[in-house]
């Protein structure tokens, strides 16, 4: 704005031999969009003060965005020395590598600096962007899909916005359309959890990616706990993955946010059947069969009556 640049302006008037002064002066211009006087207070700065690594990482940034890479390399890599645990330089190294097309570099960049912060999330979506570079889509997905569980409220939206991209690349145009031009550039939460829902169902149908579309639900339900579909669903692909347990506890949570789902009981039922509980899996069959006939619920209600069904007569011969 310009109070802060008037303001970082009388401080560079007020404290001329103070580097932090002509730091922030620099931010400021460069908000401001005037690049050439911000990279010449960036460079008093570094010169007023050698071991400013926020100076130095800044300006390193802003020479990066001009295309001088080596200045860029030179100075990010100073502030990176100076400041040895800070994550965030190396991924802004990584940065400018990528830029420059060195991808084994900045996947070497990203990589460290995940190490020292798991939740650096704009590091993850980055590597994404490197990793599709060398054509490694499975793991752009993969560090895509983690960048939107570490912040899935991320602003302006670019890991979304390149997984969008990621899948229309290998998917058909019609699918990608629905996922990126429709879902992703609402902006709006239950746009984002509609984009969420549907890329969990595609990565189950088309690729049988339990374990991303797990990854990808519990995303979901970081913006909306309280939605019976998101638990029903990972109730259900937990059941898949062999977690019997852990499925009927989420199931039980869809239930109890909505206890008149014929599929929330349906479901339930094959978890409780799979841990070996037929009792109670019959029960909860039972109840999803007499809820769902007399309800007559808009699901696919043939479908799961005669799944439902096949299962309670299953238990009765068991019990035979």
């Amino acid at each position: 704005s310009k109070e802060i640049l008037d303001a970082s302006a009388q401080a560079v008037k007020d404290s001329p031999n103070a580097a932090w002064a002509h730091r922030n002066y620099a931010y400021a211009l460069w908000a401001a969009k005037d690049r050439p006087t911000a990279l010449k207070h960036y460079e008093i700065a570094v010169g007023l003060d050698p071991n400013d690594a926020v100076a130095h990482h800044d300006y390193g940034v802003a020479k990066g965005w001009v295309k001088d890479w080596k200045g860029a390399i030179q100075h990010i890599e100073t502030a990176c020395n100076l400041a040895p645990d800070d994550a965030s330089y190396r991924a802004s190294l990584g940065w400018v590598l990528s830029e420059m097309a060195d991808y084994g570099g900045a996947i070497r960049e990203f990589t460290t600096a995940l190490r020292m912060d798991p939740n650096l999330f704009m590091a993850h979506d980055e590597l994404g962007s490197a990793l599709m570079k060398t054509g490694d889509f499975e793991g752009a997905q993969k560090c895509y899909l983690k960048a939107i569980e570490v912040d899935p409220t991320h602003s302006n939206r670019i890991a979304y916005q390149n997984l969008g991209r990621l899948l229309g690349a290998r998917m058909s145009g019609a699918e990608a359309e629905a996922l990126y031009k429709r879902e992703v550039k609402t902006g709006t939460r239950q746009g984002r959890i509609t984009f969420l829902k549907n890329l969990r169902n595609v990565l189950v149908t088309t690729k049988a990616d339990y374990e991303g579309a797990l990854v990808v639900n519990r995303t979901a339900r970081k913006l909306d706990g309280d939605d019976a579909e998101l638990w029903n669903y990972e109730g259900q692909l937990l059941r898949v993955l062999g977690k019997f347990d852990q499925a009927i506890d989420a199931l039980d949570k869809s239930l109890d946010i909505d206890p008149n789902s014929p599929a929330g009981h349906c479901q339930l039922g094959l978890a409780l059947q799979a841990a070996g509980r037929f009792d109670e899996a019959l029960e909860s069959m039972d109840t999803g069969h007499e809820i769902g006939i007399t309800q007559k619920w808009s699901y696919d209600s043939k479908s799961l009556l005669e799944k439902a069904q096949r299962y309670v007569d299953l238990f009765a011969n068991l019990d035979d």
